[in-house]
Order: structure tokens, then sequence, then C-alpha cells
């Protein structure tokens, strides 16, 4: 087991220094892992599932995450803090996507489901108010993302995500990375 911990954790180390392919390689070690491959519903084997869906979304490959995400529902019953991280990760995929209205339905579902926990998750809870008011007008997304940042990327009123946590990759880092490639499409227009 304290194998597994630790590819665990140098997958997410590769991710977050965008070494997509020795995060594969480390993934591929961790699903073949004896303690993941023995029982494919297990808590591990659901998780590396999650993991992968992080690969894919890192890599723009988003209908391969949201599959990811799709096998993770059992989440639900393993620890809700990461099932909501799940369901948060799918809003910001179909964001990357322009399908800012499934995005805003999946949203709702998810604050739904977080006031029903009022102390649980603050971090989450913050992201999730940050991003409905985000899509309140569809054409001023990333406007108001980037009203959110700091200069030193962080985002006002949270602390820093725990890189072996839930959120794998920090919501800052996408918000940089989504809001610059605007900036970058705005400037070679």
């Amino acid at each position: 087991m304290n194998a597994l911990n630790v590819k665990t954790r140098l997958f997410n180390l590769y991710l977050n220094i965008s070494d997509f392919d020795k995060a594969q390689e480390i993934w591929n070690e961790i699903k073949s892992h004896p303690f993941v491959s023995s029982n494919p519903y297990g808590s591990q084997a659901i998780m590396s599932e999650y993991q992968l869906a992080y690969l894919y979304f890192l890599t723009s490959d988003y209908q391969q995450a949201m599959i990811q995400l799709n096998k993770c529902d059992e989440l639900n019953k393993l620890n809700k803090t990461w099932y909501w991280a799940s369901l948060l990760l799918e809003v910001v995929i179909l964001i990357e996507q322009e399908l800012f209205e499934i995005a805003e339905n999946r949203l709702k579902n998810l604050r739904r489901l977080l006031s029903r926990d009022k102390h649980s998750a603050p971090r989450i809870r913050h992201i999730s108010n940050i991003l409905n008011e985000a899509l309140k007008n569809h054409s001023e997304v990333r406007k108001v993302l980037i009203s959110h940042m700091t200069e030193d990327k962080n985002v006002i009123g949270i602390p820093p995500s725990d890189p072996f946590g839930y959120e794998i990759v920090a919501f800052e880092r996408w918000i940089e990375q989504y809001t610059s490639a605007s900036k970058a499409a705005v400037h070679k227009a």
C-alpha cells in the first residue's frame, strides 16, 4: 500500500509540472498495482479513474475526461468531498468547451448538494460561488474569473489547494491557463 501511495503522489507531481507522459506512465503502474487491479470497484480503483480524468483534462482531451468522470460516480459513496470535486471538474470541462448552459445546470446540482452540508468543503463552496458568478454572463466568463485572481495568481478569499488532495491540480492554475488562452486569442485577432 505504501508503494501505491508513493505512486499516487508521483502522479500528482507529474501532473502539476505538466509532464503528462510521465504521469501516464505512473498511472499505468497505479492501475496495474495488485491492490487496484484485484478490486476494480474498490476505492483505489475509483480514485485512479478520477486521476486519469485530470490527466485527460490537462491534455485537453475533454471527451475522455468526461468518460473518466462518469466512472467516478462511486466517489459519492466513498467521500462526498472528492465527489463534489469531481462535479466541479466536470463544470470546468464544460466551461472549457463553452457549453455554458450545461455547465450552469451541473453547477446548480453541485450547489444544491453543497447546501445540504453547510460546513464542509469551504474551498469547493467558494469556487462554486465564483463559477456561478462567472456563468451569469457567458460572454464575460473569463473577465469575471480574472477579477477573482490576485497578482500572485491566487484566488481571492480562499487558502491554497493541497496538491495531494481532491483538487489534484489547483483551480487557480486552470483560471490562469483559461484566461491567458483568451488573451492569446484576442491578441491574434
